[in-house]
């Protein structure tokens, strides 16, 4: 909270969210109001919500979706879940899985897993950058 004597004024800042700030003149019905939409989760939990976000948006890419269908393949849209991954099955138009995305809920990796395999290896970081 920043308080400006020259315009009688108080800012609030998320400092997570360097987007969020808000400029008010009363402090009171306020606060509370900022004070609850201020989001608590550490900064691996945002990256891996944000690798989750960028990788279903690159499922719905249209080039990535031809890319798909002409080799006669398709992604489940709603990914299958546990306590610490998403998983996405990538399967022939007759539903044979041939792999499965995995994203881990706590970093936000991805892992393609071969069907039948039980590991997996490693294709995106949170960053959304190709592993070299």
């Amino acid at each position: 909270i920043l308080i400006d004597v020259d315009k009688e004024s108080f800012e609030y800042r998320d400092l997570a969210r360097e987007y969020l700030k808000i400029i008010v003149k009363e402090v009171e019905g306020s606060l509370m109001p900022f004070v609850s939409s201020l989001d608590y989760r550490g900064r691996l939990e945002r990256f891996a919500e944000d690798a989750l976000f960028e990788f279903e948006n690159a499922l719905d890419d249209p080039g990535f979706v031809f890319l798909l269908s002409e080799y006669g393949l398709e992604i489940s849209s709603l990914p299958r879940e546990d306590g610490s991954k998403y998983y996405y099955d990538l399967s022939t138009k007759s539903g044979d899985v041939i792999s499965t995305f995995e994203v881990n809920k706590t970093t936000g990796m991805v892992n393609v897993v071969e069907a039948g395999s039980g590991s997996g290896e490693n294709l995106l970081l949170m960053s959304g950058k190709k592993k070299l």
